[in-house]
């Protein structure tokens, strides 16, 4: 009979809670994060908000594989001892995709911005946007032909009129 592993990763994903008085800073806890799969190689956290429900949500990107292309983007929310509530990796094609930055949006759910990689030398401005369970709803991408070949977004706020505010830069053409 075969036995088959079950294969963990130790993600080196650090959160870091700090809570302040007027003079010093004192570290609640920090932690490391592991999920079963086994491709999971370098997990990252770029961004992270208080969620209106007092619990912790990051985003970043996670490289699954070798290769440029190999990139998805990790939404991980964790309550305010540390504990994960859940993660979620989103990809749905083979082009690689990181996230920069996040918001809670008005239905509780998440707006996230970031860039696309087109092929290895050009990105485009990405959004992603999920419920409160970090289930992906919709996703857009912003394309600007003809002005650069490197688009990317960094942060996003969300506007009086339900849009969305993105900055970001344009390079390399």
């Amino acid at each position: 009979m075969k036995r088959q592993a079950k294969v963990f990763m130790l993600v080196f994903i650090m959160i870091v809670v700090l809570s302040s008085t007027t003079y010093s800073v004192n570290l609640r806890w920090m932690r490391n994060y592991e999920w079963e799969g086994g491709y999971h190689s370098r997990e990252q956290l770029h961004w992270g908000i208080v969620a209106s429900d007092g619990n912790y949500v990051g985003c970043g990107s996670e490289h699954y594989r070798e290769g440029f292309e190999s990139f998805e983007i990790l939404l991980i929310k964790v309550d305010t001892l540390g504990d994960e509530l859940w993660h979620k990796f989103h990809s749905n094609d083979n082009k690689a995709k990181y996230a920069e930055s996040m918001k809670e949006t008005p239905d509780k759910g998440f707006i996230l911005v970031g860039w696309k990689s087109i092929n290895g030398d050009t990105s485009m401005v990405y959004l992603l946007k999920t419920d409160s369970l970090g289930e992906m709803e919709w996703e857009q991408l912003i394309i600007y032909e003809g002005i650069s070949t490197i688009c990317r977004g960094y942060d996003i706020e969300l506007a009086d009129d339900g849009g969305y505010v993105i900055t970001g830069n344009v390079g390399g053409g």
